[in-house]
């Protein structure tokens, strides 16, 4: 079996080699995913039930291999960008429908919070996420969530945990209507306020802390908009590393920084200032980037 490896130049393929690392079983069944062209409900949620316990599965088999001192090639160097962009829409979907199904139920009455699949992972991935970036303190009075869904599992999780105003950017309306209801229907309408807007137009003037969702994109422009005024004095990046990218659009400190001018960052950015705690979640699949303009995170 042969696999293109991640070229310099957008589109193009340097070369194939072969890639038969014994026991990486999982690889092979993640490559036959990219033939799939799911088109109903089901079929889009079987694949992503799929792709996810294959991933965690290739993850666990990682760190037994770390210990006898080997390691699989991460995906990013097995397959093409475009293969790993077809990855994270199997992923993308799949999640997307669970949000979707369960905004409803709770809006008609039919389940709570804890019925999401993923809440202890969000559960866990807040408090970590509250406690490093300090957003519990009492002169945080805003808190700002780029990328809500149709279900803000995080925005309504930072209500119940800080007492800050929280403000989710959402930029489908059909998404952020779903949310408002869903808001709304657990009493939290006084605490979440959602904007129906794209992410680099949002003003950012009063908001202490920003929170980055892992799929928030474009997220270079989105910085240097939050970048404009004296706040946010944090910024929290959610990313995945690793064969979880196949869930996720990693976000790298080059990536991010790089196309911005120095100038543009102001005062709150300073070298230094960037810290990532691995892992942020159950699953390993969050870890973080915070920059703080207030603290330096040396501590982590």
């Amino acid at each position: 079996m042969r696999f293109g490896q991640l070229s310099s130049t957008e589109g193009v393929t340097h070369e194939f080699r072969d890639y038969r690392l014994k026991g990486d079983e999982p690889f092979k069944k993640i490559v036959a995913l990219l033939r799939e062209n799911p088109k109903t409900k089901l079929e889009k949620i079987r694949l992503g039930q799929l792709l996810e316990s294959l991933i965690l599965e290739r993850k666990r088999l990682n760190g037994y291999l770390f210990h006898l001192k080997s390691e699989l090639v991460p995906l990013d160097r097995l397959l093409l960008k475009g293969e790993l962009k077809k990855l994270q829409k199997i992923f993308g979907d799949y999640e997307g429908i669970l949000e979707e199904d369960t905004a409803n139920k709770i809006i008609k009455g039919e389940a709570g919070l804890e019925s999401f699949p993923y809440y202890d992972r969000y559960d866990k991935l807040t408090n970590t996420e509250i406690a490093k970036s300090e957003a519990s303190a009492s002169d945080v009075r805003n808190i700002c969530m780029i990328g809500g869904g149709w279900f803000p599992i995080s925005a309504i999780m930072y209500a119940q945990k800080t007492k800050a105003h929280i403000h989710v950017v959402e930029k489908i309306p059909y998404r952020a209507e779903i949310a408002r209801k869903v808001i709304e229907k657990l009493g939290l309408k006084d605490r979440i306020t959602i904007i129906n807007q794209k992410a680099q137009e949002v003003d950012y003037s009063q908001m202490d802390v920003i929170v980055f969702a892992a799929m928030a994109d474009p997220k270079y422009k989105i910085l240097e908009k939050a970048s404009e005024t004296d706040f946010p004095r944090t910024i929290i990046l959610r990313t995945p590393f690793g064969d979880t990218r196949a869930f996720y659009q990693g976000t790298y400190y080059e990536d991010l920084i790089g196309p911005i001018p120095a100038s543009s960052l102001k005062h709150w950015f300073r070298p230094g200032f960037e810290v990532q705690g691995i892992p942020a979640d159950p699953d390993g699949i969050f870890n973080l980037i915070i920059l703080d303009s207030t603290r330096v995170l040396d501590d982590y």
